[in-house]
């Protein structure tokens, strides 16, 4: 099987140009899962209401340069872990089409399928996906904790730890040389990024695609590069993928954005399960999907346009090899 260099580009460039219309509400998302951290009570406490409403405070008090804050550290992060995420995950999928000697590539994505080879091929591409989640959560970790708390970092209403960083370089020789002067130092988190991005990427992709092959069974005039196509396979996997993915979001937040000791060590969490269990005890179930609907209003418009901006890029590499 050869390697599709192709691949890794459009993914990588496809998520950094979502990023640039959804950063804002990832700012407001991050805020909200970390207000009310580990607080025993009920309903919402703390400056942030919904959604809407945290973007237009924010926007009031802090400006666009506070409604856009961490764009550096989230393009880029967008760009190394989607590249790797959406490469591999292509890598992936080829290997098995390759695997099967029996069936052909158009078959396998065409709406032809039985009942059973459709489940079948959803299943390898939950698996294909989380696989590919991980390593690119794993590769990019270090741009998320950056990310991570120069988006939580305010000074009108400082929620959560705050860490004063100058620009994505700053803070990552800051987490070098204040958290263990160790090149783990910037991988603090990372296991939280690998339940993350492992389930969140697996229902994504997979949804997706599945999604696709629904539609066009459903649907036998819609074409292969419809734009309606794309929207609709997008919001349909923005439902799933929010819904199964938030807690572990608010565990990654969490995680990323604590106050660490000078050997490296969490202050707050020892790990993952450790902060699921103590927010879960803490805030309940709603404390695990604090943010819900400010993660679907972010997830949402950005899967539409890194699928449509994938779809649309992969067709220009398609057009130059002819």
């Amino acid at each position: 099987m050869k390697l599709n260099y192709s691949d890794f580009i459009a993914g990588g460039l496809a998520t950094t140009g979502a990023c640039l219309f959804s950063n804002p509400i990832e700012v407001v998302k991050i805020r909200m899962q970390l207000q009310g951290e580990l607080q025993r009570t009920k309903g919402i406490t703390g400056p942030y209401k919904n959604p809407i409403q945290a973007l237009k405070i924010i926007m009031e008090k802090e400006g666009i340069r506070g409604i856009q804050k961490g764009l550096t550290s989230a393009c880029g992060y967008q760009f190394v872990m989607n590249g790797v995420r959406l490469g591999t995950y292509s890598i992936f999928v080829q290997l098995y089409i390759s695997m099967q000697q029996k069936k052909t590539t158009t078959e396998l994505s065409s709406n032809k399928l039985s009942k059973k080879e459709t489940m079948k091929n959803f299943l390898i591409k939950f698996f294909a996906g989380s696989m590919a989640g991980v390593i690119g959560g794993v590769t990019a970790s270090p741009l998320y904790l950056v990310k991570t708390r120069m988006q939580s970092k305010s000074t009108v209403f400082p929620i959560g730890a705050q860490h004063d960083y100058k620009s994505t370089i700053h803070g990552l020789k800051e987490i070098y040389k204040n958290e263990g002067r160790s090149i783990g130092a910037l991988y603090n988190g990372s296991r939280a990024a690998s339940l993350r991005l492992g389930c969140g990427s697996a229902i994504q992709l997979s949804t997706y695609d599945t999604s696709k092959d629904i539609i066009l069974t459903l649907f036998p005039s819609v074409k292969q590069e419809s734009m309606y196509l794309h929207l609709g396979s997008s919001l349909i996997s923005g439902i799933a993928v929010t819904t199964g993915m938030n807690p572990l979001d608010v565990v990654a937040t969490r995680i990323y954005n604590q106050k660490m000791s000078p050997s490296g060590k969490g202050l707050l969490y020892s790990g993952p399960i450790d902060c699921l269990i103590k927010t879960f005890k803490a805030e309940g179930i709603r404390g695990l999907y604090k943010g819900w609907t400010g993660h679907y209003l972010r997830i949402a418009p950005h899967c539409v346009l890194t699928f449509v901006f994938l779809e649309q890029i992969r067709y220009l590499f398609q057009s130059f090899k002819k």
